[in-house]
């Protein structure tokens, strides 16, 4: 009995370190790395998070945002974005910020010249998840809704 008692203990134990290490694992991965295999996209410089906050649920539905820097960004990196302002897009951004009580000082300046290029993700039915991409003022804004 005792023995079973210890073997028992040990499993447990055993199992506590290799979920605390997977947790500690997943934490380590910088936000950008996320962006980058969630949405398989490819910025050919570094950069460097600024800000971050998400409001998920169980099933990773919810809201992320994050704010980047990056130094010596290649002029053609901007062909596929946008350069004009867009009135869906700026209501997108407010929606999700306002969500997550984002400040203002975090926000980007949607009254300044942007460029900003949209992904989405669907099943047969509906959307079930967007992500816009915004740069001004030498950051890039990542706003991501998973429903």
């Amino acid at each position: 009995m005792r023995k079973r008692k210890l073997f028992a203990s040990a499993a447990v134990s055993i199992l506590i370190l290799i979920l605390a290490s997977v947790f500690v694992f997943q934490s380590s991965t910088t936000e950008f790395s996320g962006y980058q295999r969630r949405w398989q996209l490819h910025f050919p410089f570094p950069m460097q998070e600024q800000f971050s906050v998400s409001d998920l649920g169980f099933t990773n539905d919810g809201d992320r945002y994050a704010v980047f820097s990056a130094e010596k960004i290649p002029g053609n990196f901007f062909s596929g974005y946008h350069s004009e302002k867009n009135v869906e897009i700026e209501s997108f951004i407010d929606r999700i910020l306002n969500e997550l009580k984002i400040a203002d000082k975090n926000r980007p300046n949607l009254r300044k010249t942007y460029r900003w290029i949209r992904n989405q993700k669907a099943d047969e039915s509906a959307v079930t998840a967007t992500l816009v991409i915004l740069y001004c003022d030498k950051k890039f804004y990542f706003i991501e809704e998973m429903i």
